[in-house]
């Protein structure tokens, strides 16, 4: 979603912001939250990529959690009919 220019950035910012004021809470596992962090430490350095783990982990919007094949399953069942997957 940070890519403006990407083809699917109006269709994804939409449906974040429609989830996030019909109080939506998003589930990130660990693999993505790791593969998010170590992205924004090549960008904009430990100390601020540190900074940004500390205010998802104290975020009320996002939930960590592990990821297990139901998750995949589910993600699934839901994407591929949307064309997401």
């Amino acid at each position: 979603m940070s890519d403006r220019k990407d083809r699917n950035h109006k269709t994804a910012s939409a449906y974040l912001e429609d989830n996030v004021h019909e109080g939506a809470r998003f589930v990130l596992g660990r693999n993505v939250l790791v593969e998010y962090i170590d992205g924004m430490t090549k960008r904009i350095g430990k100390q601020k990529a540190l900074e940004e783990l500390h205010n998802i982990l104290n975020s009320k919007l996002l939930v960590i959690e592990l990821v297990s094949k139901v998750d995949w399953d589910l993600a699934g069942a839901i994407m591929v009919p949307r064309g997401w997957m």
